[in-house]
C-alpha cells in the first residue's frame, strides 16, 4: 500500500477475510511502531484505524525477509483511497472538503481529548471512501501539548513555524494542517 522512511504498509486479509493493513518497522529495533500501538489503544475514534495485533516478523514470509525480526502492527484497514488533490474534478472539491473537515476533525478531536495529536495531518494521510474520511498514519503522533514536533511534512506546518520558529503545541499544528 504504500512505504515511508519508517515503515511499509501492506495489504492482507486475515481468516474471517477482513481487509488489514499491516504495517512494517523499518528499523529492526521498531521501537516507533510500539509506541504508535501504544497511542492507538488510548485513542479510540471510528475515525482512526483500529489495532488489531502487533508483533515480530516471522522468518519464511514472502516480500519481508530483508524484515525478519522487525515489529508489525495488524491495524483495520480504511476503505478507500488516499486523497490525491491534483487528481479531483473542480465540481468535487467543496464535497469532499467538507467530508474532510467534518471526519477528520472528529478524528483530531478524539486524538485531542485523549492527549494526543496527530503530528503529520496531510492529504496522503487521509483515506476517503465515498462518504467518509478517515485519518491514517500516527507514526509521527506525540503528547498533544508537545512543543516541539517529531517530524512533520513541512507544506502543511503553520508558517510561522518556517519563518520565525514559533511552534505552538501539536494540537494547533494538527488543525492548521486541517
Amino acid at each position: 500500500l504504500g512505504e515511508g522512511a519508517r515503515a511499509r504498509v501492506c495489504a492482507a486479509r486475515d481468516a474471517e477475510g477482513r481487509e488489514l493493513a499491516i504495517k512494517v518497522s523499518a528499523l529492526a529495533s521498531g521501537h516507533e511502531l510500539w509506541v504508535e500501538a501504544e497511542r492507538l489503544l488510548f485513542a479510540s475514534s471510528r475515525l482512526l484505524p483500529g489495532l488489531l495485533d502487533v508483533g515480530r516478523v516471522p522468518k519464511g514470509l514472502p516480500g519481508l525477509a530483508d524484515r525478519v525480526g522487525h515489529t508489525w502492527l495488524a491495524l483495520e484497514r480504511a476503505p478507500g483511497r488516499a486523497i490525491e488533490p491534483q487528481a479531483l474534478g473542480a465540481s468535487d472539491r467543496t464535497t469532499i472538503a467538507l467530508v474532510v473537515a467534518r471526519d477528520v476533525g472528529e478524528a483530531l478531536d478524539d486524538l485531542h481529548q485523549s492527549g494526543l495529536a496527530h503530528g503529520d495531518v496531510k492529504p496522503a494521510n487521509i483515506v476517503l471512501s465515498r462518504d467518509t474520511a478517515r485519518l491514517v498514519d500516527l507514526g509521527l503522533s506525540a503528547a498533544s501539548d508537545e512543543v516541539v514536533p517529531r517530524g512533520a511534512t513541512l507544506r502543511y506546518l503553520p508558517p510561522e513555524v518556517r519563518s520565525t520558529g514559533a511552534l505552538g503545541d501539536a494540537r494547533a499544528r494538527d488543525l492548521y494542517a486541517l
